[in-house]
C-alpha cells in the first residue's frame, strides 16, 4: 500500500476525471467537464433558444439572523437538469387582450338555475345550518328526509347537496382559523 501511495505521489494529480463504465450514465459535473473537454471546439455549438431547467435536487439555505431579509444558498446536492427551449421575444409578447371563453348571459343563467336548485333542495331536505363544535371546528347540520313520502320512497339526498354543505363548513372553518386572526 505504501509503494502504491509513493507511485501515485510521483505521478502527480490526475488531470482528467475517471469515466464511468461503458453504458453507465454520466451525471456528475466532473464527467460533464471531461466530455466537454474531449470534444473538438468546432463541435460545441450553443443554441440561444435553449436553457437549463432544474428538475430535482436538494438546496441548503441559511437564514441570516442579522438581516431578516436575507436567505443564503450554501449548498446543493443531487441536482438533475434538463434542456428547455426558451421562447423568443416574439413568442413572449403578451396578448393584447386575454381571451374570454365565457358568455356572460349563459353563465349568469347557469348560476341562477343552480341557486334555484339549491334553494329547492334546502327547502325539501333542510340542513346546512352552521354550528361550532367543542373543538372549534365549524360543522354543518346534515340534510335529512323531512317528509314521510320521501322516507317511504327511499329518496336519496343528492350527493352534491351534501358536499355543498361540507365545503361551506370547511371554508367557514378555514376563514375563522386562518383569516380572522390576521385581521384583528
Amino acid at each position: 500500500a505504501a509503494a502504491a501511495a509513493r507511485a501515485r505521489a510521483k505521478r502527480g494529480p490526475r488531470t482528467k476525471p475517471r469515466s464511468a463504465p461503458q453504458g453507465a450514465p454520466q451525471h456528475t459535473a466532473a464527467a460533464a467537464a471531461a466530455r466537454a473537454s474531449d470534444r473538438p471546439k468546432s463541435a460545441v455549438t450553443l443554441d440561444e433558444n435553449m436553457a437549463w431547467e432544474i428538475v430535482s435536487g436538494q438546496f441548503r439555505f441559511v437564514w441570516d439572523e442579522g438581516d431578516a431579509t436575507n436567505l443564503w444558498l450554501v449548498g446543493t446536492s443531487e441536482l438533475r437538469c434538463r434542456r428547455k427551449r426558451v421562447a423568443s421575444e416574439e413568442e413572449k409578447a403578451p396578448l393584447e387582450k386575454a381571451p374570454y371563453f365565457l358568455v356572460d348571459d349563459e353563465f349568469a343563467a347557469f348560476l341562477k338555475a343552480e341557486e334555484n336548485r339549491y334553494a329547492a333542495l334546502q327547502k325539501r331536505f333542510g340542513g346546512g345550518e352552521m354550528d361550532t363544535s367543542p373543538t372549534g371546528d365549524v360543522v354543518a347540520s346534515a340534510p335529512s328526509l323531512r317528509n314521510a313520502a320521501d322516507r317511504l320512497n327511499h329518496t336519496k339526498i343528492p350527493e352534491d347537496y351534501v358536499k355543498f354543505h361540507e365545503a361551506g363548513a370547511q371554508m367557514l372553518s378555514f376563514y375563522r382559523k386562518e383569516i380572522v386572526p390576521w385581521t384583528l
